[in-house]
């Protein structure tokens, strides 16, 4: 059926597929492959020529490209700049690369699933997995998503030249 994974590892094997398989609870991919993760702070070429570094083949892949961020407790909301992710995600489109957008749709965390983090400090992840993503936790679209379609649609037009 559609769960059999040693079929589809076989499968995506014969097709020279990659798979990055995350069999964890929590198991990173952008440990166990060269992938790019960024947001909307890193130097993007940079990022994409250290992949190449180490992958001088193969797709330019930002496998966790952050269009906002989780929130804690007593903390203020968080949110990404819409502008910033434009502009980061028509640079990456216009050198080819695939792009995976983390978190694209909000969501929530139910029972004790919503976790914490402990840098500095112990912060405890509240349920609502908002994220500042492109559609909210009920499914809206959002102006980060607009300008996200707008970003898209002019790649496809030709409206961005290819740097890479």
């Amino acid at each position: 059926g559609d769960r059999d994974l040693e079929y589809f590892l076989n499968l995506a094997n014969q097709i020279g597929l990659l798979v990055i398989l995350r069999p964890g609870p929590y198991i990173c991919a952008e440990w166990e492959m060269v992938t790019v993760t960024s947001s909307c702070y890193t130097n993007i070429t940079a990022a994409f020529i250290r992949q190449r570094r180490f992958e001088p083949k193969g797709p330019l892949v930002n496998s966790e490209f952050y269009t906002g961020w989780l929130d804690h407790w007593g903390d203020k909301h968080a949110s990404v700049d819409t502008v910033k992710v434009s502009k980061m995600l028509g640079e990456m489109l216009s050198m080819g690369a695939s792009v995976n957008m983390y978190m694209f749709e909000g969501g929530t965390n139910f029972g004790y699933w919503n976790g914490a983090d402990h840098d500095t400090r112990f912060r405890s992840v509240v349920t609502s997995y908002d994220y500042n993503a492109p559609l909210s936790e009920a499914g809206d679209p959002t102006d980060k998503l607009l300008a996200i379609r707008d970003v898209i649609k002019n790649v496809r037009a030709g409206g961005y030249d290819c740097i890479y």
